[in-house]
């Protein structure tokens, strides 16, 4: 508020406690965190079984053996 001279008397202030939303927030993103972890490492394991696979196929194939595995990438 101003008095009539224009100087400032008093200020109106509002604030919450944001405490709550702040711990949710940092909740949420360990969760994330976690989660692209495990992602990564399934991710990895994954494409490192689809590569053994692959190479025991070549091997078998080599040896004059039909292919053990079907590889999702390989055609039916």
């Amino acid at each position: 508020m101003n008095d009539e001279q224009g100087q400032v008397t008093s200020v109106i202030s509002t604030a919450r406690d944001i405490t709550e939303r702040k711990q949710a927030e940092e909740a949420l993103q360990r969760a994330y965190e976690e989660l692209e972890r495990f992602n990564r490492v399934t991710l990895g394991r994954e494409l490192r079984m689809i590569e053994l696979k692959k190479e025991i196929n070549t091997l078998l194939n080599a040896a004059g053996q039909p292919a053990k595995y079907r590889i999702v990438t390989d055609p039916p």
